[in-house]
């Protein structure tokens, strides 16, 4: 498993995450999206699904760990994924003391 702290914009994850929040938003153009906050131990990253109805685009809800499918990009010098897919994963495909914070 990689962590949130060892992405780096360009990369393109596929990795299991905590999901802190979800919640939905509008553009200034009226197209509907999502912004969703994940976790791991190593910290939090805020995401985008720009196309919420998307086949590959899963329901899931806060609390929920989910297999994640992104692109890291930086916006406002902040790392951000740019969601492709998302699901809930299964028990056993994910370790919850990877999305206990640590102390360096």
């Amino acid at each position: 498993m990689r962590h949130i702290a060892e992405f780096n914009e360009g990369e393109h994850i596929r990795e299991i995450f905590l999901c802190k929040s979800v919640s939905p938003a509008v553009t200034k153009n009226g197209k509907e999206y999502q912004n969703v906050i994940l976790l791991d131990k190593t910290g939090q990253i805020k995401g985008k699904i720009w196309d919420p109805n998307d086949a590959g685009i899963d329901d899931f809800s806060k609390q929920d760990y989910v297999e994640v499918t992104a692109d890291v990009n930086l916006w406002n010098n902040t790392k951000q994924l740019n969601i492709k897919r998302i699901r809930v994963a299964r028990e056993g495909e994910y370790d919850p003391a990877e999305y206990l914070p640590v102390s360096p």
